[in-house]
This record gives structure tokens, sequence and C-alpha cells, in this order.
């Protein structure tokens, strides 16, 4: 037959001899004097095969799987219509910059855009001096970083589930919330909840309806929603921004 001659021409004399000798392996012979669990051996055989199958697809493969999906997730999954930055020798603040279609422009030079952002933020402008005072700490801010954005990232499904990562072809809007993976959960830090975690408070900045409390010092906080076109309008100012600054100004 063709197999025959291909192995013929294919393989060596000694492995053809090996091969003329392997036999059957014998399976399913019952003995006179058995009359439960017959044939033992072979029972036992396919038992233990069966166990082993089992056990690496539990141990093994499907928590391989589970990493596998939590890594696509926490790469690719939530909320990343965001940018971030800080802290900077003048504000020692994580800073959110919503990157969303109502909340991003690219500059702040035409006056639509500027009475856009007036009316949003500010309801008057006026001068008054006083001197601030930025104050210095020692905290950890590698650790303030990863918890403000991952935060942001997993904040717009409800607790135990995310935004699933973009399918090829799809839109933004197209993304549907999906249970978090349980090992992406486990590797979640201390104050990050599982998914519907509350948006960040919004950046101070000037507020001239509070009368003559409008140029105390700002303590900054840990971290903060400060949009693009408050850095566009604010002349790239970090918070409290341009306004404060220029207001409050001893000069």
């Amino acid at each position: 037959e063709t197999d025959e001659l291909v192995a013929k021409v294919l393989l060596s004399n000694k492995v053809r001899s090996m091969l003329s000798e392997i036999k059957p392996i014998t399976a399913g012979k019952r003995s006179k004097r058995c009359k439960l669990l017959c044939p033992f051996p072979d029972i036992l055989r396919y038992c233990v095969a069966l166990f082993l199958i089992l056990f690496a697809c539990y141990y093994y493969l499907i928590p391989f799987e589970g990493n596998v999906r939590s890594a696509a997730t926490a790469l690719c999954g939530g909320d990343y219509d965001f940018t971030h930055t800080g802290p900077t020798l003048a504000l020692e603040t994580i800073i959110i910059r919503d990157a969303r279609e109502n909340e991003y422009a690219q500059d702040c030079a035409s006056s639509q855009t500027e009475m856009q952002y007036f009316n949003k933020h500010y309801a008057g402008l006026f001068n008054q001096s006083i001197q601030r005072q930025d104050e210095e700490s020692g905290r950890d801010f590698d650790a303030i970083r990863v918890s403000a954005v991952l935060k942001r990232a997993f904040g717009n499904c409800p607790e135990g589930k995310i935004l699933e990562p973009m399918k090829d072809g799809g839109e933004p809007e197209d993304r549907t919330c999906i249970d978090m993976p349980s090992s992406l959960k486990e590797e979640m830090p201390q104050g990050v909840l599982h998914g519907g975690n509350p948006l960040h408070n919004k950046c101070p900045r000037f507020d001239p309806t509070n009368d003559t409390g409008a140029c105390n010092p700002v303590v900054p906080p840990d971290s903060c929603e400060w949009s693009w076109l408050s850095h566009w309008c604010e002349r790239e100012e970090d918070p409290p921004g341009y306004f404060q600054k220029t207001a409050c100004s001893s000069e």
C-alpha cells in the first residue's frame, strides 16, 4: 500500500524493525474469576488518564485562560478617554484630564471656545490680592497615580463589571459592561473598587462668587479632574488655574 511504500523510502531499517515489533495494547480482557469492575487494570488506567486531563484543565488551562483574559481586559477594557499628568514642582496633585468630546479642546484660541469655558466655570471675574503659598508633603505619588488612573478607568460600570475591550470594526458606544475577571479583581490596589468607582472631584479653580474667600490659599487634593478645555482656557496653568493666579496676584 501507499503508506508502506512511503515508510520504506523515508524510514531507516532500524525504525522499520521497531515498528514491526510494536503490538497493540491489550485491553478489555475479562478473567473468568472477575465478576466486579472488570477488567480492573484497564479501568484504573482510564480513570488515571481522565484524572490527569481534568487536573491539567482546572489547574493549568483554566487559570491561564483567566490570566490572559484579565490582561486583555486590563489593557484594552475600561474607560480610556482621559490622560493624566502630575505631580509638578508647582502642584503636588495627580490631574486627570477628560478627553471626551464635550470636555476636549485642542486650544482655546477662538472666542466661542473661550466663552463656552467661561459660561461653564465662571460666573464673573474680579481682582483681589492675596499671597499664595504652596504646601509640600511626602505623599507617595506613584501609588496615588495608580489609584487615580484605575478609579477613572474602572468607574463607568457597576461594581464587579468593566467595559469590554474594543472589538475589531466596532464603535466606542457599542462597548458593554462585562464581568471583571477574578484574577484582575485580585490585583486591584486598596481603595479601588471592582467597577463603579465614583468620579474624581473637580480640581479647584477660581470662584468669584466666594467673595473675599475666592483668593484663599488652595490645598491641592491627591487627585482631581481637570479637562483639556480647562487646560487650554486657563493658559496651560495647573489648577487652580490662570484666572486664580491673575485675580489673586499681589502685583
